[in-house]
């Protein structure tokens, strides 16, 4: 049944919103509308975007997310909105929103609307850029080793972290090191931007272990009166490496490998492989019997089935030692192997990674 007739369309309806039929009041009363010019700033050279005070970035999901937060800069919302949708095109230079809501409080079903606002592009340089181009870091991370120095499988590691880094998607200027420098007892690499540090030191966590201790000191204020801060991420390796022979609750152990999050190890006594979890309470109750390096040499002279007898480089002295391992039941006269004696025990580690143990030595 028609009550009224809107003034301005001349459309009968049941009833009025505000004096107008439905569409009339929608017309009028918007739930979306542009306040202000919407300014984005683009990197010339890496292509980065930034918009106001948030930080740089070649996500363009990371973008819309940060104009859709600070939306209220340049948009005016009218009526009861229940849900926006943005998406940036900055390319094209546009910007497309969707509101979801009721212009009027006598509505009952809600509708889209649709705004599409142009995008102003003023390009500049961002910050790590600028950094880059004048060899100024704004974070460092070292790479070092407790108590030792760097094995070249870790700075084989490191260098490999740093290629993944470079072929990585969305690869800015700014993500490239200022420098790698070689220093005493590890290796100190230079970025201009923060992210590009953390997003190295996240890469090598997935080849190394180590521990992370963060520093900031304040280097001045910005422009817009935020803090800058120079960054210093020491990383610290284990103080035990591939090689070594550790001790862990009264057993030795050979480390055969160092994975992101968990040890290889072989019993020496039982001769059996075990992996256990790298966590902070497993690094502390850890200690270095002997390093990889300062293992005593032999070679094995002769065999039986169940004893090898291996003449050693240090004193030439002739041990006889019980085959234990399935890779010591392999090895042969002139095989060459490492030793540890420990309390009278002899431990036969061969290169390969299998020991044996005797409780008993000749010669």
């Amino acid at each position: 049944m028609v009550h009224a007739v809107c003034p301005l369309c001349g459309r009968f309806v049941e009833s009025l919103v505000g004096g107008l039929c439905p569409q009339c009041y929608r017309a009028n009363h918007p739930l979306i509308q542009l306040k202000k010019e919407i300014v984005i700033q683009r990197c010339r050279i890496c292509g980065a975007y930034k918009y106001g005070d948030s930080g740089w970035t070649q996500e363009v999901e990371v973008l819309e997310e940060e104009i859709r937060r600070k939306a209220n800069r340049f948009l005016v919302f009218g009526g009861r909105v229940t849900e926006v949708v943005l998406r940036v095109r900055p390319e094209d230079r546009i910007l497309e929103v969707k509101v979801k809501g009721v212009a009027h409080g006598l509505e009952d079903e809600p509708y889209w609307e649709n705004l599409t606002a142009p995008l102003k592009l003023r390009e500049t340089l961002c910050d790590g850029c600028v950094r880059h181009l004048a060899k100024r870091a704004a974070a460092t991370v070292q790479v070092r080793a407790e108590g030792r120095e760097l094995t070249g499988e870790e700075r084989r590691a490191v260098q490999e972290a740093l290629t993944a880094l470079a072929k990585s998607k969305g690869l800015r200027t700014s993500q490239v090191p200022i420098e790698v420098e070689e220093v005493p007892h590890g290796v100190d690499v230079h970025f201009a931007t923060h992210a590009a540090a953390r997003e190295f030191v996240r890469i090598l966590s997935e080849k190394v272990f180590f521990d992370v201790l963060e520093t900031s000191k304040l280097v001045g204020i910005t422009r817009s009166g935020r803090e800058k801060h120079k960054q210093t991420l020491r990383l610290l390796l284990p103080k035990f490496k591939k090689g070594d022979v550790i001790e862990l609750k009264g057993n030795l152990y050979l480390v055969e490998d160092i994975r992101a999050s968990k040890l290889i190890l072989l019993d020496l006594e039982r001769a059996e492989k075990t992996t256990i979890p790298l966590t902070r309470s497993t690094l502390n109750a850890i200690s270095v019997h002997t390093a990889g390096e300062e293992l005593e040499h032999g070679v094995v002279i002769s065999r039986s089935e169940n004893l090898i007898y291996v003449m050693s480089m240090r004193d030439n002295s002739l041990l006889e030692v019980e085959a234990r391992g399935p890779k010591a039941a392999r090895l042969v006269p002139g095989s060459r192997v490492s030793l540890l004696r420990r309390e009278g025990i002899v431990y036969l580690v061969t290169f390969e990674g299998e020991p044996s143990s005797s409780r008993s030595s000749v010669g």
